[in-house]
């Protein structure tokens, strides 16, 4: 496998992209990077993995979905033992998903409160002034 995948993956926006086994290849690094010497994967796993996991999309039947992607990054890690490396994989997953859900909300709230301002504005701009006006005023007995 030469890398060089040409197959398009399915963003979780929905956007379709061209595959990149670099993402693939960071992903993996940074993971390992996290874990001690000890533990650490060669360079040679890291590629083992990234070119497997170019295979599988390459060999789909269909595009494959960012979520599958890394589900087949996890279990290539398995496979080479990088329990570690995987343990640390699937927390950075964790946190960028809890990242994003958190994104959605602020921006959920955000364009309530935009939506909400709005109704306000329309609502100040439709209401008459009355300071012009002078009323009698006259004591009731």
């Amino acid at each position: 496998m030469n890398g060089d995948v040409k197959t398009k993956i399915i963003k979780r926006n929905g956007e379709e992209v061209t595959f990149d086994i670099d993402k693939i290849i960071n992903a993996i690094t940074k993971a390992n990077e996290e874990v001690s010497k000890l533990h650490q994967m060669n360079e040679y796993q890291i590629m083992a993995i990234s070119e497997k996991v170019a295979d599988q999309v390459e060999n789909s039947s269909h595009a494959v979905n960012v979520e599958d992607i890394q589900n087949m990054v996890e279990t290539g890690i398995m496979e080479m033992r990088g329990y570690e490396v995987a343990q640390k994989y699937v927390r950075y997953r964790f946190k960028r998903e809890l990242r994003r859900k958190s994104n959605t909300t602020d921006d959920g709230i955000l364009s309530l409160l935009d939506n909400i301002n709005e109704e306000v504005n329309q609502e100040n701009s439709n209401t008459v002034s009355y300071t012009h006006l002078t009323l009698p005023t006259k004591r009731i007995e």
